[in-house]
């Protein structure tokens, strides 16, 4: 599971309105629409506000002998204009998520003749209420994004991060909904999906279990910091690269939206689609 979601990742590199370039991540989910799945991109709004162009470098797919898309190992950059008002925010301005639809990037990669390979976070991820409870208040996690702008660029794969869970899964943190993880968080990982996922084994309430499991808790997208006047300043994790003089001191911590969030953003989205029109009556 771990391996697959090398492939869940997509390193954004921004434009801005005032010349700056920033980077980001973003990941792909499949949201389940009656029958269908339909693919969309996750970011935070803080990594596309004030973007005028932006690039996606996404991984290339090759059909094998069995007719099964398989990766290239080697990244394909797709730059989009008008790069922020191609993004939808969640309805909730203090939620700071928003989705693209993922479809036209890969019809585009089509067009050029390629395919995109990737690996998305789907519906059957997110956590119940039920799992939820379930999980320990320390519970290990991994983030996957590209932190300071760090990644693999011959195989185009994101950094993959060990921490563990600050704050209970199943508890909305300071009566929030989002939650607090011991782990580093640096520019370049806003919009990185944090997870549990365990393979060969885990502890549950029963005890030890066999097998692994795969649990998407949310999204990366800020962290407390320790000023020098000793006041502690909650700040989106930064997109620019460029080294600032600061006086803050990062703590080791990140805030995540939690995945319930997404589901908002998801019925947000399907709220503004044209209502379907009914069929006429047949003679």
């Amino acid at each position: 599971m771990a391996s697959q979601l090398l492939f869940t990742t997509i390193r954004i590199v921004t434009k801005n309105n005032d010349g700056t370039q920033s980077s980001g991540t973003a990941f792909c989910v499949d949201f389940r629409v009656s029958e269908k799945r339909v693919p969309v991109l996750i970011t935070n709004n803080h990594v596309v506000e004030n973007s005028r162009l932006g690039t996606f470098f996404v991984h290339l797919g090759v059909q094998d002998e069995n007719g099964q898309l398989v990766p290239k190992f080697a990244s394909q950059p797709i730059t989009v204009s008008n790069f922020q008002n191609r993004w939808i925010p969640h309805p909730n301005n203090d939620v700071d998520l928003c989705a693209m639809p993922f479809e036209p990037l890969l019809q585009e990669a089509l067009a050029q003749g390629e395919e995109i390979f990737y690996k998305p976070i789907t519906e059957d991820d997110f956590p119940t209420t039920e799992i939820l409870s379930n999980l320990s208040a320390l519970e290990d996690i991994l983030m996957v994004g590209y932190p300071i702008d760090l990644w693999d660029d011959v195989n185009n794969f994101p950094v993959l991060r060990r921490g563990i869970t600050a704050s209970h899964p199943s508890v909305d943190f300071q009566g929030k909904s989002i939650g607090l993880a011991d782990i580093a968080s640096f520019p370049g990982s806003s919009g990185s999906p944090i997870l549990v996922v365990n393979e060969g084994s885990f502890t549950s309430p029963s005890g030890i279990c066999i097998g692994s499991r795969l649990i998407f808790l949310g999204v990366l997208y800020a962290g407390p910091q320790f000023t020098a006047n000793g006041d502690i300043k909650i700040v989106e994790i930064p997109t620019a690269q460029t080294p600032i003089s600061r006086t803050n001191i990062p703590t080791h911590l990140g805030y995540y939206v939690k995945a319930k969030e997404l589901i908002t953003l998801k019925e947000h989205i399907l709220s503004m689609l044209p209502a379907p029109k009914e069929l006429e009556p047949t003679a």
